[in-house]
């Protein structure tokens, strides 16, 4: 028993902890919320680096197989809340923005050569697919995006929390009943 629980232990390889690796210079009060990899060599993570009660800004990095660095951001990201990344490829990075106090939500998408922000209503998850296409889920819909522009949108029966993908055919999405707050589960099969 013991040996299999340290089994499990040995087995986590640690890329990231505070403050033993100084390449990557964040400061304390930096907290992450989501990460998304694709391999050894691509992964990128978002939070935000909270300071007292005086404000905070948007933390977006990215893993090149070596070391984490600090992604720039357009100026309309800089100051919202990531909360959410998912990436298909290099070139097509889908991150979760939003500001509570001034409603100025919406996705940013990276195309491997710059972030681009996409102005939406209330997004809760995106879900980057092949090519520069994403899922994103907003109050009620699952609209398809192709890096700039709405492809289509369909009604989902209730909010969506979370979406996961075997292919552009076989969508599942989870959340819960607008009003009701019971649990829901939906599957999209491309149709």
């Amino acid at each position: 028993m013991i040996a299999y629980a340290l089994s499990l232990l040995l087995s986590w390889h640690l890329v990231y902890a505070e403050p033993k690796h100084p390449w990557l210079d964040l400061d304390h009060g930096t907290s992450f919320t989501e990460v998304s990899a694709l391999d050894a060599r691509h992964a990128w993570a978002v939070g935000e680096n909270q300071w007292g009660t005086d404000g905070h800004y948007s933390v977006l990095v990215r893993w090149d197989g070596r070391s984490w660095r600090r992604e720039t951001l357009p100026r309309k990201g800089a100051w919202l809340d990531l909360t959410r990344v998912d990436a298909s490829s290099p070139r097509n990075v889908w991150v979760v923005a939003s500001d509570n106090e001034s409603g100025e939500d919406g996705l940013l998408h990276y195309d491997g050569r710059r972030w681009r922000f996409l102005g939406l209503k209330t997004v809760s998850e995106a879900l980057a697919m092949g090519g520069q296409r994403a899922w994103a889920f907003t109050d009620g819909h699952a609209s398809l995006y192709d890096g700039t522009r709405r492809l289509r949108s369909d009604r989902v029966p209730f909010e969506v929390s979370a979406a996961d993908a075997l292919s552009d055919g076989d969508i599942w999405a989870v959340g819960r009943e607008s009003g009701e707050f019971r649990p829901a589960i939906a599957h999209f099969d491309g149709t």
